[in-house]
């Protein structure tokens, strides 16, 4: 019927990267970097620019959101690859006024909605006269966030019902100024081939440097799938120990799938010279120095 789906796709069980595919426009909530880079990563990944949050909820408490609390809000969204906002907070005040109070505008004395959740955009709100300052601020950036095409030096592997973490090697992406997004199977899977010294995803031109796996459970198929793109000359760290299993039982035969991972991984890390294994910060950092290729995303 030509409408615009808007949609909140990321609890589990479903694909939370995937879930980005089936709707028009992505959405998150909060102020939590990595649960906006979890939904931006797959409205990037299969090319959805338009990407929207609901946001100063929980941790926002009314009246006491200053218009720097806010402005960092703006910024944290726009460097974790949310393109447009809305806010969490036009609660109806007390009553407002004599002639509101009269007619019993907003419910009984006292009474408000969401009392301790939001930001009160409102006329009632002490900082009511910087709005309109920080709407514009905000409106040029999502405008700006908004124009050309995203890119991203790593690629993190984030397994089905996984989420964004703060790993050592997230810590170290963040203390050096690489920019990374989550991707899922799907991606490895279906997506990704090397294309002129990047990783490049085929639904949406998505493009990545390196590709970084730091989990030891991974289906079959995404490990096999990953020793093509390896093959592809694809540059690949992986980060501690490597994968070890796959995460279906299998009717049983599960024992007989890990050791495919095993001897798929250990392949992978022997027989090509663009998959390195690291173990520090130290030795990711100079692993991400070899293969992001300047300038940074």
């Amino acid at each position: 019927y030509g409408m615009v789906y808007r949609q909140q796709a990321y609890n589990p069980p479903i694909d939370t990267i995937k879930s980005s595919y089936y709707v028009d426009i992505p959405e998150t909530e909060g102020l939590s970097e990595y649960s906006l880079r979890r939904v931006s990563s797959g409205a990037h990944l299969y090319g959805k620019n338009l990407v929207t949050s609901e946001v100063y909820t929980l941790g926002s408490t009314p009246y006491q959101c200053t218009p720097q609390f806010i402005k960092n809000g703006y910024d944290l969204m726009a460097t974790s690859g949310v393109t447009n906002f809305f806010y969490h907070g036009l609660s109806s005040t007390y009553f407002g006024s004599e002639e509101a109070k009269a007619v019993e505008a907003y419910g009984e004395n006292g009474w408000r909605g969401w009392p301790t959740i939001g930001i009160e955009v409102g006329s009632v709100n002490p900082i009511w006269p910087y709005f309109n300052n920080l709407n514009t601020y905000a409106a040029r950036a999502n405008y700006m966030m908004r124009q050309g095409t995203p890119s991203s030096d790593v690629a993190i592997y984030m397994p089905l019902f996984g989420s964004i973490q703060e790993t050592d090697a997230v810590k170290t992406m963040n203390y050096n100024g690489y920019t990374y997004d989550a991707v899922n199977d799907d991606a490895i899977q279906n997506e990704f081939s090397y294309q002129d010294g990047k990783i490049v995803a085929a639904t949406s031109g998505m493009t990545y440097d390196v590709l970084l796996i730091q989990d030891q459970t991974m289906p079959v198929e995404t490990i096999n799938a990953l020793n093509e793109l390896a093959k592809q000359g694809a540059p690949i760290i992986f980060y501690g120990d490597l994968p070890n299993k796959q995460p279906s039982y299998a009717d049983g035969n599960y024992a007989a799938l890990d050791q495919q991972v095993v001897d798929a991984a250990t392949a992978i890390t022997t027989n090509y010279d663009n998959v390195t294994c690291v173990s520090t910060m130290e030795e990711y950092t100079i692993a991400l120095d070899q293969n992001v290729t300047a300038p940074i995303s």
